[in-house]
């Protein structure tokens, strides 16, 4: 909204342009000032309620979103982690994505993605035992084998070879 002492067409154009609700002249008349500031509270209520409106849906549908995550993590765990080609595959945005699955799990999507390669990781070791630490750490989606030798430690506690050792049939 405007209030402008000059009447001039070409001063109301350019407020338009820049998207002015209305152009009052001074003096302005009080009970035109009191039903354009009605209108315009009343215009914010409405949008206000639609955006809860649309917040509790996209909430009622959060169980889904978290399954389908854990669903698209767990058979693509091998591949490079993305969390904006994540956020896009359920149609959301991504920061709020990952406050969400961390909400609803308690841990955040790089964590359960490190408890499935981990997961994935001892089965290769007890279940392919001829393959070599580098390759089950590729077969994971790690790139750098000595970074996937230190992580699997500091999860299970001892390290691949080791746990190979430990778990043979």
């Amino acid at each position: 909204m405007l209030l402008s002492g000059f009447g001039e067409f070409e001063y109301a154009r350019t407020a338009i342009r820049l998207g002015v609700r209305d152009y009052l002249l001074k003096p302005v008349d009080k009970s035109a000032l009191f039903e354009l500031l009605g209108k315009i509270r009343q215009e914010r209520e409405e949008a206000s309620s639609g955006s809860e409106a649309e917040e509790r849906t996209a909430a009622e549908g959060d169980p889904y979103v978290i399954e389908r995550i854990k669903e698209i993590l767990e058979h693509e765990y091998d591949k490079n982690f993305e969390l904006e080609r994540l956020a896009d595959t359920v149609s959301m945005n991504a920061s709020y994505l990952s406050r969400l699955f961390k909400n609803k799990t308690n841990m955040t999507i790089t964590d359960y993605l490190i408890h499935i390669r981990i997961e994935k990781a001892k089965q290769y070791l007890t279940g392919r035992p001829e393959l070599k630490n580098y390759e089950i750490s590729h077969l994971v989606g790690y790139s750098d084998p000595v970074y996937f030798n230190k992580l699997f430690k500091k999860m299970v506690g001892v390290t691949p070879r080791d746990y190979k050792e430990k778990n043979r049939s």
